[in-house]
């Protein structure tokens, strides 16, 4: 029998995992670690928000970030995406704070439009 995700067993460690990642990309200057903060931003939502079931665009964005070549094209691309992926994940962890706390319902319909707008604010920095 497959056990059912609890999001709320364990929030306080999930928020700090996904408020963790968001501070190190956030802190990330050259490309490589831009990128490969940017993926660890993606994992920490996806298992706190899905416990781990990738949501089909944030497992699409996450491939396509895991494509981009850290060494080809201008450092200044990689910090403007880093400022707005960054930016829109803070918002990120505001709702999901709220969400975990168990003050809101249902609130997988609004996870969903939220984590959408990031995966869409990562497509738009990364010129798609």
């Amino acid at each position: 029998m497959t056990e059912q995700w609890d999001p709320y067993a364990h929030a306080h460690d999930a928020l700090v995992l996904l408020q963790s990642s968001v501070t190190a990309l956030h802190q990330s200057i050259e490309p490589a670690a831009i990128r490969s903060n940017v993926l660890e931003v993606f994992i920490a939502v996806n298992h706190v928000l899905y416990g781990g079931e990738w949501w089909h665009g944030l497992g699409t964005e996450y491939q396509v970030w895991e494509e981009i070549d850290p060494h080809a094209g201008e450092p200044e691309w990689f910090t403007a995406a880093r400022e707005a992926i960054a930016g829109y994940a803070w918002e990120l962890c505001a709702y999901a704070e709220h969400w975990l706390s168990g003050s809101a319902e249902d609130w997988g319909s609004a996870r969903d439009q939220v984590v959408g707008q990031l995966v869409a604010v990562s497509a738009q920095a990364r010129g798609a």
